[in-house]
């Protein structure tokens, strides 16, 4: 869309101008078969994170227990998610969200990640800003830390969103830091830190996978308490477990849509036309 357009960074001046449709055409060709686009807000998947749920629940477990009753788990925690893809486990996208941060396939999986998420923030990375009242000017980014012990450097999801959003949006990146002897993998409001914010700031808070989603939620009330006031989640794959009854008949029944839809915006589930 056209926002998406503006925030790609794609095109670096001298360069000729790439078409959205040009890298629509080749995700759709090299990973259409196995991405399965999100759309929220259906029947039967959680308000939430999408995930299927059981009988007429409004929310998964997990995010029923993680914060209080609330839109979106209310003031602490996102105030919406958008995924890029279903991932069944043992599936290919899940293959990818898996092997492109380990250093021993790395190589294996690096170029679909990388592809993934330059053509999500540029398609789509800023749809989220797109509400009254809400200015390009507010936004923020940042990227959930890995909370594994001995991973060094930059993280690889870091890295490319940086390379996409850095030189177009300088002073827009938020630090997230792990908070000092924080363990578990449940929601803990201390589990990361972040230098003060701007009053009034939306914050997209990217995030390659999301399992029960309780470091993404960890890390929206982190930015809040810094001072966001709205904070979106942009996360890559939705990991499902098909061993679980609700997702098999969920797969079953055609949930895992295909071919993959670009049109598709993952925030409202409505299409987008391209610039």
């Amino acid at each position: 869309d056209a926002s998406g357009a503006r925030a790609g960074g794609m095109n670096a001046p001298g360069q000729p101008r790439l078409h959205w449709a040009d890298l629509d055409s080749l995700l759709v060709r090299e990973y259409g078969s196995y991405l399965h686009s999100v759309i929220p807000g259906l029947p039967g998947l959680c308000e939430v994170c999408s995930a299927p749920v059981a009988g007429t629940y409004a929310r998964c477990r997990p995010c029923s227990q993680m914060l209080p009753p609330g839109p979106m788990g209310g003031p602490a925690g996102v105030d919406r998610v958008a995924f890029l893809t279903y991932a069944v486990e043992r599936g290919q996208a899940y293959s990818v969200l898996r092997g492109y941060k380990t250093p021993a396939i790395q190589d294996r999986y690096w170029t679909a990640a990388a592809t993934w998420v330059v053509w999500l923030l540029g398609r789509h990375g800023l749809c989220a800003l797109r509400r009254p009242g809400i200015a390009e000017s507010q936004f923020l980014w940042a990227t959930v830390p890995s909370v594994r012990s001995g991973r060094l450097g930059e993280h690889p999801l870091h890295h490319i969103v940086r390379q996409v959003w850095g030189p177009r949006y300088p002073e827009a990146r938020v630090s997230l830091t792990v908070g000092a002897g924080v363990q578990g993998r449940e929601y803990n409001p201390l589990r990361f830190t972040a230098d003060p914010i701007a009053s009034g700031s939306h914050v997209i808070l990217i995030d390659d996978s999301w399992t029960t989603g309780a470091n993404v939620q960890s890390a929206a009330t982190t930015l809040k308490r810094a001072g966001a006031a709205e904070v979106s989640a942009l996360i890559l794959g939705r990991l499902l477990n098909d061993a679980w009854e609700p997702t098999r008949q969920f797969i079953a029944h055609g949930g895992l849509r295909s071919p993959f839809d670009p049109n598709a915006c993952p925030w409202r589930g409505v299409p987008n036309h391209m610039a």
